[in-house]
């Protein structure tokens, strides 16, 4: 999901060279149409929600984000950077709520661009995968420090108690300091 994980490729650079920050306020809670029942998942939909991601994510508003990972999600983050080396973490949802929380405070502003969509939706409508490649620029609050990332995410959705939800995101992304 556009910048599901993307905000934490670079917060990840962020905390091992910062540290962590405190928890975020609580957004408001997931929207009507977030809650229909869906039968069939369509490359629509799944656009639609790596839209509601990105907007999500561009308000730091962490509970919508999560609305759309299934309970029992798995998240892999891949980064390789000059100053941290390369690194995984394997994250659950509420692992990443806090790493989500963590990394917000961290973050003055972000920006990023996903390319490359595709979509494939298995024959009986039940799960799909989308790919893409992301690059992401971020820059911290008290630090004029901005990284950049390039990378790929891989996120299979399935329906899950009648909705469409992210069940695995794998992230891999080269991290770098801007000059």
């Amino acid at each position: 999901m556009i910048r599901l994980t993307t905000v934490t490729l670079t917060a990840m650079t962020i905390l091992a060279i910062a540290g962590s920050g405190t928890a975020a306020p609580t957004p408001p809670t997931p929207t009507i149409a977030q809650r229909q029942t869906v039968t069939r998942i369509s490359a629509g939909q799944v656009q639609q929600i790596l839209d509601a991601v990105q907007q999500a994510t561009e308000k730091a508003d962490i509970k919508t984000i999560l609305s759309y990972l299934a309970p029992n999600a798995t998240l892999e983050i891949r980064t390789q950077s000059s100053l941290t080396g390369p690194q995984t973490l394997k994250l659950s949802r509420e692992e990443y709520r806090r790493y989500l929380e963590e990394g917000f405070q961290l973050i003055k502003a972000s920006s990023s661009r996903m390319s490359d969509l595709k979509v494939q939706v298995a024959p009986n409508g039940r799960t799909a995968i989308a790919t893409y490649q992301i690059t992401e620029e971020t820059t911290l609050k008290d630090q004029p420090i901005t990284f950049s990332s390039v990378g790929t995410e891989s996120v299979t959705f399935a329906i899950v108690q009648g909705r469409v939800l992210a069940t695995q995101v794998r992230s891999n992304a080269r991290v770098e300091i801007k000059q």
